[in-house]
Order: structure tokens, then C-alpha cells, then sequence
């Protein structure tokens, strides 16, 4: 079962994550790839990354290097904008700006 959902809208210019529970290995690889594949069709500088992690679980020790890999993907693709909503879990908001810091990546965590 998915533990993602990608929209990506081009009237509004967004690329739209939603992502739920706890991920394993297997449900980033499958995420990655449908990633991938929807951004390779727009031109990323022009559009806002935005995601939902409010139904996230924080990643476990094994899973942070892939977590940071996919924000390293998310900054050499360039984005005009990053936005991740991590809603009220303080804990995830703290690693989600810990990893980004790490990759480089400039984004709006909330």
C-alpha cells in the first residue's frame, strides 16, 4: 500500500506531496521514483514543492541518509520554493530542519 500521494498542478504552479505513516526502505524507493518520473515533466525552478507530512511518523536512524537524499534531490532540482508542513509534531518539524540544513536545502518548514 502507497504511503504517498503526488498532485502536480500546473495552473498553480505546485508539485503537491502528501506523505503518511511510517516509511521503510521499499515505500521511499517507490516514492523516489514516482517523484522523479512527475518532475521530469515540468521545469522544477518554475513550480513550489509543497508538502503535507502531517500524518508522517519521524524516520528512524536507518531511514534519516535516504530522507536527506531526497531533500539533496529536492535542492539540486531546484525548486522556486520549498514548503513542508509537518503540523503540530515539533519533533519531526526538528528533523525535517535538521536534515534540510544538512543537504543545503532552503525550504519553509512549518
Amino acid at each position: 500500500m502507497k504511503k504517498h500521494e503526488i498532485n502536480l498542478d500546473k495552473g498553480k504552479k505546485e508539485l503537491g506531496v502528501k506523505v503518511w505513516g511510517m516509511y521503510e526502505e521499499k515505500d521511499a524507493k517507490s516514492f523516489i521514483e514516482e517523484f522523479q518520473k512527475t518532475a521530469s515533466a515540468i521545469q522544477p525552478s518554475e513550480y513550489t514543492l509543497s508538502f503535507d507530512c502531517k500524518e508522517l511518523k519521524v524516520s528512524t536512524r536507518d531511514m534519516v541518509p535516504m530522507l536527506e537524499g531526497c531533500f539533496k534531490m529536492y535542492k539540486d532540482l531546484n525548486f522556486n520554493k520549498v514548503i513542508i508542513n509537518a503540523g503540530n509534531n515539533a519533533t519531526l518539524k526538528m528533523q525535517f530542519t535538521r536534515i534540510a540544513r544538512n543537504a543545503g536545502l532552503d525550504a519553509k518548514i512549518m
